[in-house]
């Protein structure tokens, strides 16, 4: 086996230890799966996920039958939030 092939980010690998491996950023890497994990990122209680996505007040979407939201965009919907309420 090159061993010089898995090697990441110009590293050496010392004899008889388990090369790391970079796993490549893909979007399902920015996915939050179910309102737990939601309102666990968020910070709030599931209850006030449920009343906000009932009221299409938070940016999130269905997988199926699972709610989802993407960190990145949540992030974005909590700036603007912040700015909404720093020009009232």
């Amino acid at each position: 086996m090159n061993t010089k092939a898995l090697q990441t980010s110009g590293a050496r690998e010392e004899a008889g230890s388990t090369p790391k491996l970079e796993v490549p950023r893909t979007q399902a890497d920015d996915l939050l799966h179910g309102g737990e994990a939601i309102a666990s990122y968020l910070g709030l209680p599931l209850t006030t996920v449920r009343s906000l996505r009932d009221r299409r007040a938070i940016p999130v979407f269905r997988l199926g039958r699972e709610l989802c939201a993407r960190p990145s965009i949540l992030d974005r919907w909590l700036d603007g939030l912040a700015g909404k309420e720093r020009s009232a």
